[in-house]
């Protein structure tokens, strides 16, 4: 799948892809805590695609709330 091919870190801007949003919204959800992410500088967030998958039931399972 296209997951597969996606970097165990991803960009915020890879993630709002992966769940078909867009970037401004993205950006909102990872500011609300709904999207999982961590500050990895003081311009960089990463988000990490397991818990990505987890959260947004992108492997069929997890709780799959935007």
């Amino acid at each position: 799948s296209q997951l597969d091919q996606l970097p165990a870190m991803l960009t915020v801007e890879e993630a709002s892809a992966a769940l078909g949003v867009g970037r401004s919204s993205a950006f909102d959800m990872v500011h609300r805590g709904a999207i999982p992410a961590v500050r990895l500088s003081q311009r960089r967030i990463g988000v990490p695609k397991a818990a990505l998958i987890r959260k947004f039931n992108l492997d069929g399972e997890g709780d799959a709330s935007l």
